[in-house]
């Protein structure tokens, strides 16, 4: 009976952590989208490459990091951008 009881709290425990987890990697994704930085999507992802929200933060630091390289309007720019971003929409389309 003892081991099913320790086995039960480890369990639960777990579910903490796994919760407890979630609920810091939505907070931080939440505060860099306030943001809007390529700083802050950068820090997020470094923190959390896993995390549920890390598509969507690969997709808007891709779009500022293009709005960037349109700024800055080279061809090494651009052919940068398709470097580190080769699976973007808008590498792609450059």
């Amino acid at each position: 009976m003892l081991k099913k009881t320790n086995i039960f709290v480890y369990c639960i425990y777990a579910l903490c952590i796994i919760l407890f987890s979630f609920a810091c990697s939505q907070h931080s994704f939440k505060l860099a989208k306030q943001n809007n930085t390529i700083e802050s999507y950068n820090s997020f992802l470094k923190k959390y490459p896993n995390s549920a929200q890390a598509k969507e933060a690969w997709q808007l630091l891709a779009t500022l990091e293009f709005n960037k390289v349109k700024d800055i309007n080279t061809v090494e720019a651009f052919k940068n951008f398709i470097k580190n971003y080769p699976k973007s929409l808008r590498g792609k389309a450059v």
